[in-house]
């Protein structure tokens, strides 16, 4: 393309000042009058059924303002499928737990006080008996269903096959077949601010929510959904989010019980998630075991692949039911395999709930077959990097088609792993660890892994609207939780808003989302600067940054819930003033 490119170049991010100088503000940052704190009253045991959930002392308790059991409610909420509802539709999560705990940490009861000191002074005043049941933690003997956690209904959420069985004969007449076990234990998800709502009644009946989330719009319809309001009655705010992973994309249990005892008791309730819940009650990652196969010629050219995952779902399925699938599409990598076969299931497990963590998928299946790959190398006793470079998807081949049902839109894997490992000095290292295996000294690990990113899944709005003063307006669907939204989408709303005549609003489509890192990718605007003169192009930008402005936020912002959307345009507009003088330089540079 004609012109330089703001996209990919570095530029200063405009975020971390506040961030790094403790000037953020987080839910629990927040100021708003009146508000009470929630504390969950949970299950110690990770299967059972419910006999007695006992309140009487806990209201008693100076401070307490109001608690609440599954008993105490007409109509417990029940927690929204995140993807198919036909996987919940025998399986209900109710908010608080009725007749059955499923996972130990399950809420069971909520106490609402005027601070979170006597809130827990209230939850420890509350009684439970449950009379526990078997656990199963391991999904493959939860298959099984000796001991089902519906009754009646198999613990076998979701099983799908990809690709096709492979033909027993390719096995036979491989000249090598590896196979192997892995277990990818479940892991909590550990960001430095824990999940975190609060939920303010509004006049008419509406609510304002303010949450660490990933995913407001997703909430807020399920937060309509669960308590009967129309969608137009419930605004939910991010404020800033100390990190999110994945397990803030979700409307968790506790994030319904928090609205119901707002509108209940008709004033600001808050929950804040300690470290201890984050540790025992919050939701999961990874959480698979997997057996793999694979047939490669004496050449090491890749013949065939099988695998099979078990992922452990937790007490529900319905945040977590996918990622199997996810798995097992991914099971190609970045390899040319002819055959592929792949099952995947998932199991419910007596373990809080499955979500998607950093990747949601992808690194459980490069881990398998990666190792897998690493162990055809030493059967053959061949480089693991030339086995690698055997059976990359050639350049040419793309767009891709995978035996499982993705399509690869591009790359060229083969140099990727060639500058990788000439920065890495891998044969310098490689030598040494020969050398030491040869002489004695410490140990040397050398590794080499590939993998394949899945990205640009779905989609939102972004629009980008120049302002007779010269300056810009960017508006996105998305919220960041970390990322650098602020500085990444100024850089590529310039590539929009330079080709924008004097007060036309673009519609940028840039196909934003608030999960991991797919907002940035999505969709790439690639022609920034095109059709002006180098100096016409410097003279704009440079024009266009002088206008951008800065504002002081009122007295109390957090009390003003328009000052978030007003201090978002103000974060833009600054960001997309240092995008301009930067790509200023680039200009003057090219």
């Amino acid at each position: 393309m004609a012109g330089p490119s703001a996209v990919g170049e570095a530029l200063t991010r405009v975020e971390d000042g506040p961030l790094l100088s403790g000037r953020g503000r987080f839910v629990a940052d927040l100021r708003v009058p009146g508000c009470a704190e929630a504390v969950f009253v949970r299950s110690e045991v990770a299967h059972g059924l419910v006999r007695r959930v006992d309140l009487g002392a806990a209201r008693q308790v100076p401070g307490v303002l109001g608690a609440w059991s599954a008993a105490d409610l007409a109509d417990v909420p029940r927690v929204p499928a995140m993807t198919d509802p036909e996987v919940t539709r025998d399986r209900p999560w109710p908010a608080l737990a009725t007749d059955r705990v499923r996972y130990a940490g399950e809420p069971l009861a909520v106490v609402v006080a005027g601070n979170r000191y006597l809130g827990e002074d209230g939850r420890d005043a509350a009684r439970v008996t449950i009379d526990a049941l078997p656990a199963v933690l391991d999904p493959a003997r939860a298959a099984l269903d000796e001991v089902r956690l519906f009754p009646g209904v198999s613990n076998v959420a979701v099983e799908t096959t990809v690709g096709e069985p492979v033909d027993p004969r390719v096995w036979d007449r491989a000249a090598v077949v590896v196979e192997a076990d892995y277990r990818h234990p479940l892991l909590c998800h550990t960001s430095l601010e824990a999940r975190a709502i609060l939920v303010r009644p509004d006049s008419g009946g509406g609510i304002t929510v303010w949450c660490s989330h990933q995913a407001p719009h997703r909430l807020r319809d399920d937060l309509a959904g669960a308590l009967d309001l129309p969608g137009g009655r419930v605004r939910v705010v991010v404020p800033d989010v100390g990190g999110a992973f994945g397990g803030k994309s979700e409307t968790w249990p506790e994030y319904l019980v928090v609205a119901l005892a707002a509108l209940r008791l008709g004033r600001p309730v808050r929950w804040v998630e300690d470290r201890a819940e984050a540790l025992t009650a919050a939701p999961r990652g990874r959480g698979q075991s997997q057996w793999v196969r694979l047939a490669a010629d004496a050449d090491g050219r890749f013949l065939a692949l099988e695998m099979r995952t078990d992922a452990a779902v937790g007490g529900y399925p319905h945040t977590g039911s996918f990622l199997p699938e996810v798995t097992a599409r991914m099971v190609c990598g970045a390899y040319a395999v002819p055959l592929v076969g792949a099952r995947a299931r998932a199991v419910l497990t007596t373990t809080p709930p499955l979500c998607p963590y950093r990747g949601a998928g992808r690194p459980e299946a490069a881990y398998a077959v990666e190792c897998t790959v690493d162990a055809l190398a030493r059967r053959l006793d061949m480089d693991p990097a030339e086995v690698r470079r055997r059976n990359f998807v050639p350049p040419d081949a793309f767009p891709y088609d995978t035996p499982t049902g993705f399509r690869y839109d591009s790359g060229n894997y083969a140099a990727a792993l060639e500058l990788a490992l000439k920065t890495a000095d891998h044969a310098r290292w490689r030598a040494e660890q020969g050398r030491r295996r040869a002489r004695g000294g410490a140990p040397l690990g050398v590794g080499v892994c590939t993998y394949v990113e899945r990205s640009g899944v779905g989609g939102e709005f972004g629009a980008v609207e120049a302002h007779p003063d010269g300056s810009f307006t960017a508006t996105s669907g998305c919220c960041s939780t970390g990322q650098g939204h602020a500085t990444s989408f100024a850089q590529l709303s310039v590539a929009a808003a330079l080709l924008v005549e004097e007060g036309v609003v673009v519609d940028a489509r840039l196909g934003l989302a608030g999960v991991a890192a797919r907002p940035v990718r999505a969709r790439d605007a690639e022609h920034v600067l095109v059709g002006r003169p180098p100096n016409e192009r410097a003279i704009t930008a440079a024009a266009v940054a002088a206008s951008a402005y800065t504002a002081d936020p009122p007295a109390d912002p957090h009390a003003d819930v328009a000052y978030r959307r007003h201090a978002a345009r103000i974060l833009v507009r600054r960001a997309l003033g240092q995008a301009l003088d930067d790509i200023s330089d680039i200009v003057e540079r090219s």
